[in-house]
């Protein structure tokens, strides 16, 4: 069986690339892979926290990003916080900061 990419937010902590946003993750719930993820808990300040674009915008055109990545990339601009971005893009709130915790994985975005 193909193993299959880490797409939940306890999967993407459990490999460090949601430290980067200040979330605290709840321990997984069970070992079975197909147990529904366990909820977000994000740390105190994390919601306040502003994201901003770490490379240039030359750069970020050549990047190769998904709609939802580029549609949540457009809120980042060193003014809008996490929390304003959450409720401005109308998605889902753990697909969101899975977006942003992969954008900063990746050193698109820093939090300041």
């Amino acid at each position: 069986m193909p193993r299959r990419s880490p797409t939940t937010l306890p999967e993407l902590s459990a490999m460090g690339l949601a430290l980067d946003l200040d979330l605290e993750l709840p321990p997984p719930s069970g070992t079975d892979e197909d147990d529904p993820p366990s909820g977000v808990n994000l740390s105190p300040g994390a919601l306040e926290g502003v994201p901003r674009l770490a490379i240039s915008r030359d750069r970020l055109m050549n990047l190769s990003l998904d709609h939802r990545a580029g549609f949540v990339l457009s809120f980042v601009d060193g003014v809008f916080s996490v929390e304003m971005i959450l409720d401005a893009c109308g998605m889902d709130q753990q697909d969101v900061l899975t977006i942003l915790a992969d954008l900063a994985r990746r050193r698109i975005i820093v939090l300041a």
